[in-house]
């Protein structure tokens, strides 16, 4: 239940909690300020079939505008992992990063093989006695921030573009229904600046959160850490191997062995 209030980013529930969190606030701001008659006309319609239901218009605020967009959030959203599948440029530097690519180059292999090998040996690293504990711990907390910058500067670029695209519409109709001088209504600047405002704000997340030959923000930090394992593997697997596969499979197992031993049978 606890995991349900969490909002920490470099975890996978508080990230979840977090852009679910955005894109609700986003949805608000959207049908409350931007389609307040679609809002109107939705709550009479359901008053006018449900004349004795209670609190419906608590079920219209929160039930159809914040329970079902976390419900899409958590089951489309978070349904596949976007970062890592996408083709989009953030997409890639991200796989670029990751160490089963250095393996896949390295050995001259699948994908999937690489894949294979590296979780074998980073998934030792999870147990609490082992050297490398804290890089197990800092990985996720890393690669989820990243996940989470993602999903929130991508959120808000397209929320900005809703909102102007929405407002653009609707002067467009004003103009051509009330002539050239009722352009702006009385909600024009709170409906610009919102636009404003969730475009500046995807900008700014933008900036300090850079992609490229010097990344800059999580996206440095992930890099150090992605490094440093491409370091060790280096040194302590591709090496070794000679840029042998199965060897590298064979120090994996005995690594594992090591720090996971099977269960001592029972005396007969």
């Amino acid at each position: 239940m606890l995991k349900l209030l969490t909002f920490n980013p470099s975890e996978r529930e508080g990230l979840q909690n977090l852009i679910s969190l955005v894109f609700v606030v986003l949805l608000l701001l959207y049908v409350v300020f931007f389609l307040g008659d679609v809002y109107t006309l939705l709550r009479q319609k359901l008053k006018s079939f449900f004349p004795e239901l209670a609190y419906l218009e608590l079920l219209i605020k929160y039930g159809f505008i914040i329970v079902v967009p976390v419900l899409y959030v958590r089951a489309f959203v978070f349904g596949h992992d976007s970062l890592a599948t996408s083709r989009d440029r953030y997409a890639h530097f991200f796989r670029s990063t990751l160490p089963s690519r250095f393996l896949l180059e390295a050995f001259n292999t699948t994908q999937g093989k690489a894949n294979e090998l590296w979780f074998r040996l980073f998934n030792i690293w999870r147990l609490p006695a082992h050297p490398r504990n804290w890089q197990w711990y800092a990985t996720f907390r890393r690669t989820y921030t990243c996940r989470f910058i993602y999903l929130l500067q991508r959120w808000f670029y397209r929320g900005s573009f809703l909102f102007g695209l929405t407002l653009a519409i609707q002067e467009w109709y004003m103009w051509h229904t009330r002539g050239p001088f009722a352009i702006v209504d009385e909600g024009w600047f709170l409906k610009a600046g919102l636009t404003v405002g969730t475009l500046s704000i995807a900008l700014f997340v933008s900036a300090r959160n850079r992609i490229g030959d010097r990344p800059t923000g999580c996206w440095a930090r992930l890099l150090e850490i992605e490094d440093g394992h491409k370091a060790w593997l280096a040194q302590e697997i591709v090496g070794p191997s000679n840029g042998n596969f199965d060897a590298a499979w064979a120090i994996a197992a005995d690594l594992e062995h090591t720090w996971s031993p099977a269960p001592t049978p029972p005396a007969a």
